[in-house]
């Protein structure tokens, strides 16, 4: 058989024919940068792959010396020589690192330097393989930055959090310590103005054969001032004792309802009102609260009526929540008070118009939260006022 059949390459089967074979592999290998040095690291050899990722032509690099890829630092600190130095003793050194293209543009190359001997052992050149692996570097450096950038929100956001928490602290002890004040300044004035009320009263009563009609225009305006401050006391005192420290058990919300209304019973007589109430279900809450919570809201209702006042309480259960909505017939309001009139002393008519100390709705809303429960309203001015409360369902 005649041995070129064998041949592709049109070369005789020998060592010649093997090695031009190699060389030729290695030159057209174009992901990897084949070079190959003399002792000193200056080149001698240059694949297709060199030239790709180096940008050198042949031609343009052969006898110049392989530290010129490396950066200035690289050079200054003398790298190249240090890992041509390892190669030599070792019989290879390996590194990754920034590199520099023929036009100056920088690339990640990760290489090895691999020692060639001689028959007797001796160092007669280099190997060189370098890889472009810029884009893994790239990938790698921005996911180092992003988990950096991370561990710095990360950071910053525990050290707000913890300072919102002691903020939060701050603020429940200022609330406690408010509390503490306006309970015990409630109670303390309780009974001067109980004095001065008794005491004003026997004094009208020895007096009252003296007095004139501007004298009984103003005793009425004295008595009408001290009923004011004794319900303004009262509710200051309610609001500050209402608190999360007792227990919540399932509540009849129908026993409730029943206790509040019966308080009623003079003034719905003497206004002609009605109030309507449906079947209502048992929540999970504190009695004496859910109590205040409905006298309150029903002393609203008749207080805001003109004429006839109805009032329609009903409930709903909805995904665990019981919905309790209290309507009325009443002069309502302008939905811009939606949210104010839940603050404390916030009142949409003057106290001559309308009594109260302004604090009721403010005990409502607190009643309501300490039970984790909300309260709503909607309203529109001459066409009543409906509050939606919602309270876990028992």
């Amino acid at each position: 058989m005649d041995s070129k059949s064998n041949d592709p390459f049109g070369f005789s089967n020998s060592s010649v024919y093997v090695e031009d074979i190699y060389h030729k592999m290695i030159d057209e290998i174009e992901d990897y940068a084949i070079l190959m040095m003399d002792t000193n690291g200056f080149i001698i050899n240059w694949n297709k792959g060199a030239e790709k990722i180096k940008g050198y032509k042949e031609s343009e690099i052969i006898s110049k010396n392989f530290r010129q890829f490396y950066t200035k630092e690289d050079q200054e600190s003398g790298l190249p020589e240090r890992l041509l130095e390892l190669g030599r003793r070792t019989g290879k050194a390996s590194h990754e690192g920034w590199r520099v293209r023929k036009d100056g543009t920088k690339f990640w190359g990760s290489i090895v330097i691999t020692a060639i001997h001689n028959e007797q052992g001796e160092v007669i050149g280099f190997s060189k393989v370098t890889r472009d692996l810029t884009e893994r570097k790239l990938t790698e450096d921005k996911m180092r930055a992003d988990a950096e950038e991370l561990s710095k929100v990360n950071k910053e956001l525990m050290a707000a959090q913890e300072k919102l928490a002691n903020k939060i602290d701050e603020l429940n002890r200022a609330n406690k310590d408010l509390e503490q004040f306006t309970y015990i300044a409630s109670h303390d004035l309780q009974e001067p103005i109980r004095k001065i009320s008794t005491y004003f009263s026997m004094f009208c009563a020895l007096n009252e054969e003296k007095f004139d009609e501007r004298s009984r225009s103003l005793k009425d305006r004295i008595f009408s001032s001290t009923k004011r401050m004794q319900t303004l006391i009262n509710d200051l005192l309610a609001l500050s004792t209402i608190t999360e420290e007792k227990d919540l058990v399932p509540v009849d919300l129908n026993k409730v309802l029943k206790e509040a209304v019966e308080e009623f019973d003079l003034k719905i007589e003497e206004r002609n009102a009605r109030i309507i109430i449906g079947t209502l279900p048992r929540v999970i809450g504190i009695e004496s609260y859910l109590v205040q919570l409905f006298l309150n809201l029903i002393s609203n209702s008749l207080k805001f009526s003109e004429k006839d006042p109805l009032i329609e309480i009903s409930a709903s259960t909805e995904n665990g929540m019981a919905i309790i909505q209290v309507k009325d017939n009443g002069i309502g309001m302008d939905e811009l008070y939606n949210k104010k009139i839940f603050e404390p002393f916030q009142r949409l008519h003057s106290k001559h118009e309308y009594e109260g100390s302004g604090i009721g709705l403010a005990i409502c809303k607190k009643i309501v939260e300490v039970q984790n429960g909300t309260i709503a309203v909607e309203s529109e001015v001459g066409k009543g006022t409906t509050f939606t409360i919602s309270f876990v369902a028992a």
